[in-house]
């Protein structure tokens, strides 16, 4: 199908262009000079020109703030409480440190409230640290009670 588009694009482009550079045959193409140009029309009317308005009044002063800045009573405007949802994706994780980047949507305000990375230092162990510490202390008395010249058998504790 493209190249059947194609082919007729080029067939009529050949055409339109043998048809421009044969002007003096006497086809049905043949397109007269050019007439002369007419002559310039008169300018219109401007309107007339309306009166001036008069001034209006000057509102009051604000209270507790400086053009609104601060809101009604000198605080924060936006006192209202957010629903915030946050996506927060663990760029690196060591024993001690772990960044994060974040996002947080504001859904009543309807827009992003806060992006960006958050650094966290980590004070003492964490659950899974301790409880690796624990399984590692049991695992090297199994390993040495193992190594000992005495049978031992193992049985397997429900819960």
């Amino acid at each position: 199908m493209k190249k059947s588009t194609m082919i007729m694009f080029i067939l009529a482009s050949i055409s339109l262009a043998y048809a421009d550079h044969n002007e003096h045959s006497n086809h049905h193409s043949y397109i007269g000079p050019q007439g002369p140009k007419g002559d310039k029309g008169n300018p219109g009317q401007n309107g007339a020109k309306g009166d001036t308005g008069d001034k209006g009044e000057t509102g009051a002063a604000g209270v507790d703030g400086k053009d609104g800045l601060n809101g009604k009573d000198g605080q924060s405007c936006d006192s209202q409480t957010k629903v915030i949802g946050e996506i927060a994706v663990r760029l690196h994780d060591s024993r001690k440190f772990e960044v994060n980047a974040f996002d947080k949507y504001d859904f009543r305000g309807g827009r992003n409230h806060e992006i960006g990375l958050r650094l966290t230092y980590k004070l003492g162990k964490s659950y899974e640290e301790q409880k690796i510490e624990r399984l590692e202390k049991i695992v090297s008395q199994l390993m040495t009670v193992a190594h000992e010249p005495r049978s031992i058998a193992i049985f397997p504790i429900q819960e």
